[in-house]
């Protein structure tokens, strides 16, 4: 998260001393900012030259780092702690959450899952209707987003933690996937963190955000179907048929596909109802399954709730945390 605010003069030398910052000029104005020493603490700290605060850090890597002195973010992380470890800053920097505002945070949960988390990220689609993308600043299907474009402020990023770790050196228990909400351009009271009111509506958001992760499904056709019919069939089940026909329409006007291709997908799909639906019947994957399962397990432990909201998967409507 990152939090700003104000701080007086006179607190300015104590956390410099503090927080080993390193004095900096830029055009000429002075300004204080966190040393390599901040990799340590997983926290990176400026203060500006009109003693403006701006703490940037990880709650998840700065609890363990305090109760285990392991700078890890992989494994479970509760909400309670999370509210403790925030605590635990306010306290360290002398903070008035009323006069902090929170401008960037993230909610995440770690799952650990029976397979590389690849399998499963390779097979989503969507998040909420939202297209997931690959990133390319990772290994294909190590990471799949939301649109990233500038004034967008809420991002869904699904990723392999474990790779992740193992890429800068660290061991962390194997397969475990990451999701995560990206909140930014916000401007949220940090006493508002503090809120039970608002930590259980940021809780039940996350999972119904995150229930919504939609993954390619194994289709199942009727004997004597064509292969051509089983890739429409496939993309009207996905997208629907008014998409569908959207998508084909913008192919056929970027002469992606010829007239003829065109015209065969319109007639395949204004029939669809009539006769092709009843061909083809849609199946769960596995890996649908086991995240629906593990959704429910995990967000139920770190959010200290019993049960899951109403509107969780129907394989896992009955799944509880005891």
């Amino acid at each position: 998260m990152v939090i700003k605010t104000k701080v007086p003069m006179a607190q300015i030398p104590p956390l410099v001393q503090r927080f080993h910052l390193q004095e900096c000029t830029r055009d000429g104005a002075l300004y204080y900012q966190s040393s390599a020493y901040g990799n340590f603490e997983a926290m990176f700290v400026t203060i500006d030259e009109g003693c403006g605060l701006t703490i940037r850090l990880s709650l998840h890597k700065h609890y363990w780092k305090d109760t285990s002195g392991l700078l890890d973010n992989s494994g479970m992380f509760t909400m309670e702690q999370a509210r403790s470890a925030l605590s635990d800053v306010v306290h360290d920097f002398e903070l008035i959450p009323s006069q902090c505002r929170v401008t960037y945070y993230e909610v995440g949960l770690n799952l650990p899952m029976s397979k590389p988390p690849i399998e499963f990220i390779r097979n989503t689609l969507s998040v909420i209707g939202r297209e997931t993308f690959v990133d390319a600043n990772y290994e294909r299907d190590r990471q799949r987003t939301t649109e990233r474009s500038r004034n967008i402020r809420k991002i869904l990023k699904v990723y392999d933690k474990t790779f992740e770790a193992e890429q800068k050196g660290r061991k962390v228990e194997p397969d475990i996937l990451r999701i995560e909400t990206i909140y930014r351009h916000q401007s949220v009271s940090l006493q508002e963190f503090f809120d039970n009111m608002f930590i259980r509506k940021t809780q039940r958001r996350f999972f119904t955000d995150w229930n919504g992760l939609s993954f390619n499904r194994p289709i199942r056709a009727a004997k004597g179907m064509k292969a051509s019919q089983l890739e429409k069939a496939r993309d009207i089940m996905r997208l629907g048929v008014d998409r569908y026909l959207e998508q084909g329409l913008a192919d056929y006007k970027a002469r992606n596909i010829t007239k003829k291709c065109w015209e065969t997908m319109r007639v395949f799909a204004h029939e669809w109802e009539s006769k092709h639906a009843s061909n083809y019947t849609m199946t769960d994957s596995p890996e649908s399954a086991e995240y629906a399962q593990k959704l429910c397990q995990m967000w139920c432990i770190a959010s200290g709730e019993k049960q899951a909201p109403y509107g969780a998967r129907a394989e896992n409507s009955q799944n509880t945390y005891n």
